[in-house]
């Protein structure tokens, strides 16, 4: 157990308090024995993250190798996570959020799973390398998975999505806006009906060169598949959302 880590045994509770070096995952090993000296056990992991919190200003907010808590807050931001499994939030305003840099996982071979989550404006993002969530939030976002199987919502909006590389999955949900998916691979990306969605409540539609996923019960055109042909989608480009993703 870690030094700044306590338990208290007549409350059963952990408390404790890391210092800005104490950053990683740590696991825990619980074992308790009982008066006829039966044990269990059980183990848990706790992650700590350094945080990186902006301001209402327009800033340059730039993480470094470790994993770490990114916040814009206000103004218009430009976020860099660089190395590291980071949890980055735009904030209310036009960012620009890039969770990692492409290059960095040849040099570092070290894991950027990043949860990314734009807030409000017209936001652009950048996933990088690594297994992405991205949240587009409100407004009308640009967003690029780039390299990993990574999961996207665009959020509130008319938002451009472009997976890249990797088996992505596509969250659209009722209300949302249109989410026009500029790069579905029919082998290899699935489509999460989200937010209650399930397959009867959907079909999909030729719409020039392109397909329509239409929510039946309003017409509500709910994404946008760029260069699919109607007639090769299928109900396995589909899934409810919190299911497996098995193409490929």
């Amino acid at each position: 157990m870690p030094s700044w880590l306590t338990f208290n045994p007549q409350t059963k509770e952990f408390s404790g308090t890391p210092s800005d070096r104490d950053t990683g995952i740590f696991n825990i090993k619980v074992i308790a024995t009982d008066t006829s000296g039966e044990t269990i056990s059980d183990t848990f992991s706790i992650s700590v993250k350094t945080p990186v919190i902006g301001s209402t200003a327009n800033e340059l907010l730039i993480g470094s190798n470790i994993n770490e808590n990114i916040d814009g807050k206000g103004g218009k931001d430009f976020i860099i996570g660089k190395r590291g499994s980071d949890d980055i939030t735009g904030g209310d305003d036009v960012d620009i959020i890039f969770g990692d840099v492409l290059h960095q996982q040849a040099r570092f071979n070290s894991p950027m799973d990043d949860n990314i989550r734009s807030g409000g404006g017209d936001d652009i993002i950048f996933g990088g390398v690594g297994i992405d969530h991205i949240y587009g939030e409100a407004g009308n976002d640009f967003i690029r998975g780039e390299d990993g199987d990574d999961h996207i919502t665009g959020g509130l909006g008319n938002d451009m999505i472009y997976g890249g590389a990797g088996k992505d999955m596509f969250h659209i949900y009722i209300g949302n806006g249109i989410d026009t998916i500029s790069d579905f691979h029919l082998t290899q990306d699935v489509i999460a009906l989200s937010g209650g969605l399930t397959f009867p409540d959907i079909s999909w539609e030729q719409s020039n060169t392109d397909t329509s996923v239409v929510y039946n019960q309003t017409q509500e055109v709910l994404a946008l598949l760029k260069g699919i042909n109607a007639t090769d989608l299928t109900q396995s480009s589909f899934i409810t959302s919190g299911g497996t993703h098995t193409h490929g």
